[in-house]
């Protein structure tokens, strides 16, 4: 896990991010990860089963291969298995299946544009007021 926390602070220090601003961008992208998960992540107190949901926001937020991550976590690659609907979802008609799949790719479309955003305004969460 060694090698894991040192990518993630080389990361950290190369974006020039304080614990806040990684938090503040992975709430940005719809995750909830607080600043002492994250220093424990950056410092190398990383648990013996790395949280991928915490690895995918990390690695959203510093810009690392989710792959690469997962790898040094000593985690199965993601995405192994397909996402299947339940049973029931054959009931559904042509419409239906073309609206879930239109939210899908609305969900899809909207991280891809949130970590476009972040990535053209590098330190604008720096400037965010905390209240």
């Amino acid at each position: 896990m060694k090698n894991l926390s040192k990518t993630l602070k080389q990361a950290s220090i190369k974006h020039n991010y304080s614990l806040q601003d990684i938090a503040h961008r992975a709430e940005q992208l719809g995750y909830s990860i607080g600043k002492t998960t994250i220093h424990r992540y950056l410092s190398g107190q990383i648990p013996a089963k790395p949280n991928p949901e915490v690895l995918d926001a990390l690695g959203q937020v510093l810009g690392l291969d989710r792959a690469q991550l997962r790898f040094l976590a000593q985690l199965p690659p993601a995405g192994g298995e397909p996402f299947i609907l339940p049973e029931r979802a054959k009931d559904l008609t042509d419409s239906e299946r073309a609206a879930v799949i239109s939210v899908i790719d609305a969900i899809l479309n909207s991280k891809t544009q949130a970590i476009k955003a972040l990535n053209q305004n590098p330190r604008k969460s720096e400037n965010t007021p905390t209240n």
